[in-house]
Parts: C-alpha cells; structure tokens; sequence
C-alpha cells in the first residue's frame, strides 16, 4: 500500500517484523493513502500485560481476569508503554521510519473466523 507521502509499505512484512516480539499475540496493521503514518490493533500477550501493569502502576493482575485486563488496555500508559515496545522490536528488525505504527489500538479478543477477522485459511481480512 502507498501511504500519504508516496512510499509504499508492506503491510504483512511490517506485521511479521513485530510479530516477533514477545510481548504481543496477535497484529493486524493497517494504512491509509490519505495518512502519512500506520496504525495496528494489537493483541497484547497477557503475561506482559500483566507485568507492565505491575511495573507502571503497582496493580497486581491476574492472567485470567478479562475484565481487568480490559480494563488496563484503555490506559494511555499501558499503551504508551507496548507502543515503545513494539518500536524497539520494529527498529531491531530493521524497519524505516515511515514503516513503523504511530497509534496502537488494544484489544484482548484474539482474531477468528468467528468474529469474521480471518479468513477460513486463517489470514488476516483486509
């Protein structure tokens, strides 16, 4: 895809560069001809959410509490915090300014043919 500026992105190569890291499970990152940046929804692994919760804000989290893992996604710390994550693993693998997210949307529902986020081969819906 080409964004604003002209440079194009491969968008399934930039998934699989941060797809690498630990700290998440799954990503899907999308781009705009009309924006200059990307953004991703981002699948947070739980065992690293839990351990930055801890770590920015003191709270002690259970893995298995949706809810509060819910809960901690909407905190802009939280957020700000697996964005500079998924940055160094995107900078580690090599990628160009113009090919790393900007904005981060988290969410703990993993994507399924279910809810109609993969296809029936299990890639992503565009």
């Amino acid at each position: 895809m080409k964004l604003a500026q002209g440079e194009y992105v491969a968008l399934e190569r930039v998934e699989n560069a941060y797809s690498a890291s630990r700290i998440i499970t799954q990503i899907y990152v999308h781009g705009d001809s009309l924006q200059d940046h990307l953004i991703a929804v981002v699948v947070p692994d739980p065992e690293f959410l839990v351990a930055t919760v801890k770590r920015i804000s003191g709270t002690t989290l259970s893995v298995d509490d949706r809810a509060a893992l819910g809960k901690a996604l909407l905190d802009e710390k939280v957020k700000e915090a697996i964005l500079q994550e998924l940055n160094k693993q995107g900078k580690k693998a090599g990628l160009k300014g113009f090919e790393t997210v900007k904005k981060i949307h988290l969410t703990m529902d993993m994507f399924t043919t279910d809810n109609d986020t993969l296809t029936p081969t299990l890639k992503i819906k565009r």
